[in-house]
């Protein structure tokens, strides 16, 4: 797909132009004032600024909603405005002072009878980037056709208080009234309303990527048109439930407030509009369940009441510090967050992370490869190529005898714990312990082999899954292509000691999941994380006895249809790929395919933490706090778990 170069040009006005357009702003007969600021914003080149491929598009896809939505009214299409026309524009967050339309929203203005789209929204190209690490990254960006649906959604929802809501109110999207809560859902409805017919009439789904896409997703491309513009809703809103929460923009998947409906919300009434034609289709049917139940979740984890942090930057890798939250971006720069930041907005709502400085890494094409920080001396990052970085308050240092001390010029990675950690574990060329900033020794693995008994398999390819309890590590061993057999313990506080701990396996346990240590009075408990049959399942291991089964909860997969398509089956086929202990008895689990969940191991519970759980990266802190956050995306996830 042909990338679409995007005119950003930024025109610093003379001061005699920016107090006109503030007088303008503020004068009295405030309908014709604004309409004067309008034009004076067009005619400055500060608003309606695309290129002529863009703006060709854009009108294209301007006139085709309309058309969807039966309105012949004569319209200005981001073009000098003209009395009696309905307006379309689409702007950028810098004219949020004048239309009010933040970064990542639209906005309906009855006095201008004109409908203010974000850029972000129009083309979100850094969603093809998303979760992906270089070198995945150095091909262009791409738009993804459900996102032109989506775009039609925003679109003719603001249409949609046009054509409802005109006369009760001027601006919708920004005024906060419970009675406008009821004008969103009836906008929402009004717009899949429109999309149905205009795929019915052959005017929608023309644009480039939606009905290819929708192939690939195992979509009959033979569906009646009423089909695939219920197809193409769905596929939209599910493929940008995990967009909005990562992508650029001022509001999240998870945003609610008094006038807008969580997007939850939201999925529900669309729901409700296409089921008639859903139900009448068996794979579509299935499609609209599965689209049901991200909705369920997406509502669950809005209850988590997270605090999401907003970069200006796609973000490379985050850590917990003493004072707060250190974030680093993709060019190198570090950004900081602090605690009493996070904790006055512990309840739900976001906070912009503060830029701190560049590190002395100018090459965007390197990555990180591990972070962990150190009470006193902030965050430590290590790239791929061997280099290693501090960043402490407002100094940012190279240092290169940490580099050294892990391996010079190859890459390593830091064991998961609860940070900041005075001790930390690094594996790369080598299995090296830090104290602080200081090198103390690189384990003998030979000498953590000897205490392996005979007839068990080498382990070293898991020590990428090793975890740090209470200052015990524990480095899972499994047989030869076999089930987990089980851990050797190293007491980093005596680094001498090290033991094996066998476990007892009945032959009907599944013992290929991930094994994750929790510490206990006496000696750590140990805890297997994996499916039963498509369901997540924990089980509890033992040296003297069988494992005993902990908590199992269902998973998108295990609440498929038979008909399902091969690609929904394909979608939501999981398996665990992170487990993390978080004190004082909380297992976090990442399942791809699916969600984040909580086991917690005192209760035996099993709970959803967060959605999605494929390409999230997790976060230990202090005090029961955790993060969640994806590569190039502009949002990170704060929640804090109770420590009673």
């Amino acid at each position: 797909m042909p990338r679409i170069a995007t005119l950003g040009c930024r025109i610093v006005l003379p001061t005699g132009l920016a107090a006109l357009l503030v007088w303008l702003a503020l004068a009295p007969d405030n309908s014709t004032q604004r309409f004067a600021t309008l034009a004076t914003l067009y005619q400055s080149h500060q608003l309606g600024q695309l290129s002529d491929l863009e703006l060709s598009e854009f009108r294209t896809t301007a006139l085709a909603a309309l058309t969807a939505a039966e309105i012949h009214d004569p319209v200005v299409i981001n073009e000098a405005p003209q009395r009696g026309h309905f307006h379309l524009y689409i702007t950028d967050p810098a004219l949020a002072w004048f239309t009010k339309c933040a970064r990542g929203n639209a906005v309906y203005d009855a006095s201008l009878d004109a409908v203010f789209v974000d850029r972000s929204l129009w083309k979100p190209l850094e969603l093809s980037l998303v979760g992906e690490s270089w070198p995945w990254t150095m091909s262009d960006p791409h738009q993804f056709g459900f996102t032109r649906t989506f775009f039609n959604l925003v679109l003719l929802h603001e249409i949609g208080h046009r054509q409802l809501h005109r006369s009760r109110g001027s601006l919708f999207d920004v005024l906060v009234s419970h009675k406008i809560r009821q004008q969103e859902t009836e906008a929402d409805t009004f717009a899949v309303d429109a999309i149905k017919s205009g795929y019915a009439k052959g005017i929608l789904g023309k644009e480039p990527g939606v009905l290819d896409e929708l192939t690939e997703a195992g979509i009959d491309p033979n569906l009646s048109a009423e089909g695939k513009a219920v197809a193409a809703t769905l596929f939209a809103a599910t493929q940008m439930s995990v967009g909005l929460l990562f992508s650029k923009g001022s509001f999240s998947s998870l945003y609610s407030d008094k006038t807008h409906p969580s997007f939850g919300q939201r999925v529900e009434g669309m729901s409700e509009v296409l089921s008639p034609l859903a139900r009448t289709d068996q794979e579509l049917n299935s499609l609209l369940e599965y689209f049901q139940q991200i909705a369920s979740t997406m509502q669950t984890v809005r209850q988590n009441h997270y605090v999401e942090i907003h970069l200006e930057s796609p973000m490379e890798t985050a850590e917990f510090d003493e004072d707060g939250l250190t974030l680093i971006d993709t060019s190198w720069r570090a950004w900081h967050v602090a605690a009493s930041d996070l904790e006055g907005a512990r309840t739900g709502g976001a906070v912009n992370a503060q830029l701190v400085g560049a590190l002395p890494i100018p090459d965007s094409t390197v990555y990180a490869s591990s972070t962990w920080s150190v009470p006193r001396l902030g965050v430590f990052v290590t790239s791929f190529r061997g280099d290693a970085l501090q960043v402490n308050g407002n100094i940012l240092v190279n240092r290169p005898d940490i580099a050294a001390a892990l391996g010079g010029s190859s890459s390593s990675v830091v064991i998961p714990e609860v940070q900041p950690s005075a001790v930390t574990v690094h594996f790369g060329s080598a299995l090296s312990v830090l104290n602080r900033d200081r090198f103390v020794t690189n384990l003998d693995q030979g000498r953590l082999h000897s205490v392996v008994p005979r007839g068990v398999a080498q382990y070293d390819e898991q020590i990428f899954d090793a975890s740090i309890a209470d200052n015990m590590l524990h480095i899972p061993v499994y047989r030869h292509l076999g089930p987990v057999a089980g851990c050797i313990e190293i007491d980093l506080r005596s680094l001498s000691k090290a033991k094996f701990v066998r476990f007892q396996l009945s032959d009907d346990f599944d013992g290929y999941g991930k094994l994750v240590a929790v510490p206990a009075a006496h000696v750590a408990r140990h805890f297997m994380v994996g499916k039963d049959s498509s369901r997540l399942a924990v089980s509890e291991l033992f040296e003297d006895g069988p494992p005993q089964p902990r908590a199992i909860h269902n998973t998108f997969a295990s609440q498929l249809s038979s008909a399902a398509s091969p690609y929904l089956h394909e979608q939501t086929e999981s398996y665990v790929t992170k487990v993390r202990f978080l004190p004082p008895s909380t297992i976090l689990i990442a399942l791809t395919g699916d969600s984040v969940y909580a086991f917690d191991a005192r209760a035996n519970t099993l709970s959803v933490l967060f959605y999605p759980g494929t390409n999230v990266n997790l976060l230990l802190g202090s005090n029961g706090y955790f993060g969640l956050f994806a590569v190039n995306g502009y949002k990170a996830y704060i929640g804090r778990l109770s420590r009673n």
